[in-house]
């Protein structure tokens, strides 16, 4: 008999990273995004994978910050439908637009940590 098996990318782990500890391990991008201010890099087989992987990181935060800011409030300029989809974005205002943006990626940096959005995101 056959046993069906499956695999979530969002909660199993299959991410390799490097520890502050040097230790490698395992993530998921749960325990990635929850977790990333104690992980030095990624710690794929080959630097092209690590590449790979930084680029669906980097959509899934462009995703997410692009819409809400670091308090998982969303950005007054956006309209989004219940999955968080973009209907319609504001343009009249494209510096508003710009340094909401620009205040929500350096208040990132600086807090070291990503908001409890990313988690319901990808969630979703």
């Amino acid at each position: 008999m056959s046993q069906s098996q499956s695999f979530n990318l969002v909660s199993d782990p299959w991410i390799k990273v490097l520890k502050k500890d040097y230790n490698e391990t395992e993530v998921s991008l749960i325990e990635l995004f929850d977790n990333s201010s104690e992980y030095l890099q990624l710690s794929g087989d080959m630097k092209s994978q690590d590449l790979a992987i930084l680029r669906l990181l980097l959509a899934i935060l462009l995703s997410i910050y692009t819409r809400f800011d670091t308090d998982g409030n969303q950005y007054d300029w956006v309209d989004l439908d219940d999955g968080w989809r973009v209907i319609k974005i504001d343009e009249d205002d494209v510096k508003t637009i710009g340094r909401s943006l620009l205040k929500t990626w350096k208040t990132l940096y600086s807090q070291k940590n990503f908001s409890s959005k990313v988690a319901e995101y990808l969630e979703k």
